[in-house]
């Protein structure tokens, strides 16, 4: 099961994997993004995380193969990204 999601960005990580085992998303009208991945349900707090740029003909940030229930993507920054998991 697929589902799309759209998240607005803050300078607060959100987690959006969710439990899933692939994710992917694009950062939509100049939106600056952050990724940062864990293994534990602790907000990253004051990590950098790493910089997530825009790539015309594909998704800005994949990741497939998610197995472990305690792998967490987490995302920060600013604008709009819009993508899916399943």
């Amino acid at each position: 099961l697929m589902v799309t999601f759209e998240l607005t960005l803050s300078d607060t990580w959100q987690e959006v994997l969710q439990g899933a085992s692939r994710l992917a998303f694009d950062g939509l009208s100049a939106s600056t993004a952050y990724i940062y991945l864990s293994e534990t349900a602790d907000n990253p707090g004051a990590a950098n995380g790493n910089a997530v740029h825009t790539w015309p003909s594909d998704w800005d940030f994949q990741a497939v193969g998610m197995t472990d229930a305690n792998q967490r993507i987490w995302v920060k920054g600013a604008g709009d990204i819009r993508g899916i998991r399943g």
